[in-house]
């Protein structure tokens, strides 16, 4: 399964959709629904003509008029037509938009949702959703099962990898049973990476060469960056293994490296040197330094100009990135100053925990805002010496912002409810690949309203049957998966 954010312009009106897409049997039964969230308070009486297509027969199986007025996160369905004797794989798409007021011509956010009514799934050939447009910042989850990976196409065409987690099953089971992991997807037949760097390929702007302008790893553990044994293949010469970023990296050229940094809490180079899959990252940074385009930095924390737009930068001047957080250094809120979110001495020089040193930024397009921070971790205790509460300091350097991808997956010890009060997302995006995601109390954090009174729209990468029976039925219906 992928889950991608597309877009499609309409009458001036920027839409952005998220797209769960669901592989069906061609006998199954689908219902539509769609989220229509707005930048403006409230939408006065705006009219959508939703569709619904056939993909493969290229056939209209469904068409609807949906009224949305008063909430600025509207949840409206299509006439909920059953689609039987179908290909299984359906567009979803805004014929014509109208409104009677001109402040509700401003942005927009169409969150689609195809619902699964089956429990039987196969993975089929399929179109991809529409290609990026001029002016739009496409976001892409791509779930491989195996850890976080998404892909952004910002307004101008410039684009960024964040993450390409390559997990080792094997490995896990030993240390986490009875937790379980979710399958290899959308099969088995290629490596995380490879799947990456084949969506990447498929969705690139059509106008630009195959490359990826920024890559960033939050941190170094597997399900972010990769992990190697001795069946990992190697490169045709040999100089490194391909796995997670080096996988992509290999098959898509990656001009700007970003990760945390090799120098903190202590020299990584000499505590990670046994480590096979940090010594194999670092084989891979030596390799591509041979381009004369590639350039590999340590993440700055507080800056808005080490990731920015390469193409157009002036059409675009209300989107930014800024650095919120790298290591324990993170944005005050001022220029590019920074503070630390907590003390050198208060982490441990073995044994530290990586999830808590993780990499974060926000990304602005005019009102809309997004927040991405790896693993970064709300909860300490003193049987876990690693462990930091640093979702306080990010909160205040974040802000609110409109949509955001979960800390360390949903997991219990991250997104405390002071953090999810002080972002107050109206969507949320949960990366997910193992069955204690997410954590029970944080899926009933989710499941109430923000601190603007509205519900929050969370929305599942993958859900295991283990996640779904510990959960409970009354709290898996408000994910959308």
């Amino acid at each position: 399964m992928f889950v991608e954010h597309t877009h499609f312009n309409l009458k001036r009106t920027l839409f952005l959709v998220l797209t769960v897409l669901m592989f069906q049997r061609s006998f199954g039964t689908t219902c539509y629904s769609c989220i229509v969230v707005s930048d403006q308070k409230t939408i006065d009486k705006a009219d959508l003509n939703l569709r619904v297509t056939d993909k493969i027969k290229g056939k209209i199986v469904d068409e609807s008029k949906v009224a949305i007025s008063g909430a600025a996160i509207t949840e409206v369905n299509t006439s909920n037509t059953a689609i039987t004797n179908s290909s299984g794989e359906f567009e979803f798409s805004c014929l014509d938009y109208k409104s009677k007021t001109a402040a509700a011509q401003k942005n927009f956010i169409a969150v689609k949702l195809a619902s699964d009514s089956i429990a039987s799934q196969k993975v089929k050939d399929r179109n991809l959703p529409a290609a990026w447009q001029q002016g739009f910042l496409d976001i892409h989850f791509i779930e491989t099962g195996r850890g976080n990976a998404s892909f952004m196409v910002f307004p101008d065409g410039t684009t960024m990898l964040l993450d390409a987690g390559d997990l080792q099953t094997e490995e896990f089971y030993k240390k986490n049973s009875p937790l379980k992991v979710s399958p290899a997807l959308p099969t088995d037949k290629k490596r995380p990476g490879e799947w990456i760097a084949a969506y990447i390929a498929q969705i690139m702007p059509k106008n630009r060469a195959l490359t990826i302008d920024y890559a960033m790893i939050t941190h170094f553990h597997q399900d972010h960056y990769g992990s190697v044994n001795a069946q990992t293949p190697y490169t045709a010469n040999g100089a490194y293994q391909l796995s997670g970023i080096a996988d992509v990296g290999t098959q898509i050229p990656i001009h700007k490296l970003l990760d945390r940094g090799f120098d903190y809490p202590v020299d990584l180079h000499t505590y990670y040197s046994k480590d096979a899959t940090f010594t194999n990252y670092v084989k891979f940074i030596k390799e591509q330094e041979k381009r004369k385009d590639f350039i590999h930095e340590a993440l700055k924390a507080g800056s808005n100009s080490q990731i920015g737009l390469l193409i157009q930068p002036k059409s675009y001047p209300d989107f930014s990135v800024r650095n919120i957080k790298a290591g324990n250094k993170v944005w005050s809120g001022i220029d590019e100053q920074i503070v630390n979110c907590f003390s050198d001495s208060d982490m441990p020089q073995k044994g530290f925990n990586e999830n808590p040193l993780s990499n974060a930024i926000k990304i602005t397009y005019g009102a809309f805002t997004y927040y991405s921070g790896g693993d970064n971790t709300g909860y300490e205790g003193l049987g876990y010496p690693g462990r930091k509460n640093v979702e306080p300091a990010i909160a205040k350097a974040a802000g609110r912002v409109t949509a955001m991808s979960l800390n360390h997956h949903g997991n219990r010890d991250a997104n405390n409810r002071d953090f999810i009060e002080a972002l107050s997302p109206e969507v949320v995006v949960q990366q997910s690949w193992c069955s204690d995601q997410p954590g029970q109390e944080l899926a009933f954090r989710l499941v109430e309203k923000n601190s603007r009174g509205d519900s929050i729209k969370v929305f599942n990468t993958h859900m295991l049957p283990e996640t779904r029976i510990y959960l409970g039925g009354w709290i898996t219906k408000a994910f959308k998966v």
